[in-house]
């Protein structure tokens, strides 16, 4: 099929991965991103870009927030994010991008990622409704403990799906420094692990 598809993803094994079923599947014209820079310099030398497969945390000097940045200035780009995190998160991250046409989970099945394709070439989106959490109230929220400048870096990034390490380079700090913030922070928080820690905030 003559549609060209960007894969973008920082991690080699991943890209190999995806382009490697995308072949299986028909498609061509397949071409890889791996940062900021590499899928900025894709989408703006090519031309007829059908769908964009996007990792939700592309590594580069612009930080975490340049995903839903990219996504909102390139507007008539498709997008697919692809990724590990709940759907809800990321809805409520980028649900407010009209291009945004859903998620490809990292664990799905060639089958899930054609339909998923096919429906967003379409212009579909595929959001489930019911993925989408519902904000407490100021009446109902529970106050959360201040975190220092630094924890509330850690735990934003821990939030985007970051390993201790990839938190370690984003911030310039040492992975047990990321390790020894977070225990401070489920400490203050009242959590055990990464997943109550992002329901907590959320």
């Amino acid at each position: 099929m003559d549609i060209k598809i960007v894969v973008a993803d920082d991690h080699p094994l991943i890209r190999l991965g995806l382009t490697a079923q995308l072949t299986q599947l028909g498609y061509r014209d397949i071409f890889e991103a791996w940062d900021q820079v590499s899928l900025q310099k894709a989408v703006t030398t090519m031309s007829g870009i059908g769908l964009v497969l996007l990792d939700v945390v592309m590594p580069g000097l612009d930080g975490p927030n340049w995903t839903v940045l990219f996504c909102e200035q390139h507007s008539a780009l498709r997008v697919l994010l692809f990724s590990g995190l709940m759907e809800g998160e990321l809805r409520a991250r980028f649900g407010h991008c009209s291009n945004v046409l859903g998620l490809v989970s990292k664990s799905r099945g060639t089958n899930e990622l054609s339909t998923a394709i096919d429906l967003a070439l379409a212009g579909q989106t595929q959001w489930t409704g019911s993925a989408v959490a519902t904000q407490p109230t100021p009446q109902t929220a529970t106050p959360l403990p201040k975190l220092t400048p630094k924890q509330a870096a850690v735990v934003h990034l821990v939030c985007l799906g970051l390993t201790n390490r990839e938190i370690g380079l984003e911030l310039e700090m040492q992975e047990g420094t990321v390790k020894n913030h977070l225990k401070d922070v489920f400490v203050r928080l009242g959590v055990t692990n990464r997943t109550q820690l992002a329901l907590r905030l959320r």
